[in-house]
């Protein structure tokens, strides 16, 4: 059995003078992955963003991912030395939108905010996969994912 963890690193880029937003994540924790198992082994994490305003207005932010140690999004990989293990996060429950920046095929969480005085607060499940049966060396595997938010 391996342990395996996505760490969700976090960065801000603002366009808006009237907007203060944070972003925080919870892990995507897979837990122990057998590779004789014919199913894939799920997980789910999550990305939450905050903005507080001080007047109303229409605010429209993206919440990107980056493809993380493998450099691609098909399929990204958690390392163990020089050892790796393919696997991918996703939009959507059903694990058919790769959750990435828009390019390769990716998709990306956007939403647009009509804002009162005070803010919002909008999570995000992180929906993760790893494909059955890859024969792997059991050890811990890791990868780490820049997780943007532009607005």
């Amino acid at each position: 059995m391996k342990k395996l963890l996505v760490v969700l690193a976090l960065v801000l880029s603002s366009q808006s003078a009237w907007a203060a937003c944070s972003i925080s994540a919870q892990p995507t924790s897979f837990g122990n992955y057998n590779p004789l198992s014919i199913t894939p082994l799920d997980a789910a994490g999550q990305v939450a963003v905050n903005c507080s305003f001080l007047v109303s207005l229409l605010t429209t932010y993206t919440v990107k991912l980056s493809t993380g140690s493998s450099g691609t999004y098909s399929p990204r990989q958690m390392q163990s030395g020089a050892n790796t293990l393919s696997y991918n996060l996703y939009l959507d429950a059903l694990r058919l939108l790769t959750w990435g920046n828009g390019s390769a095929g990716t998709s990306f969480a956007t939403n647009t905010q009509l804002i009162g005085i005070g803010g919002f607060s909008q999570s995000y499940p992180v929906y993760g996969r790893i494909p059955a049966q890859q024969n792997i060396a059991p050890a811990t595997y890791s990868d780490t994912i820049t997780v943007t938010l532009d607005y």
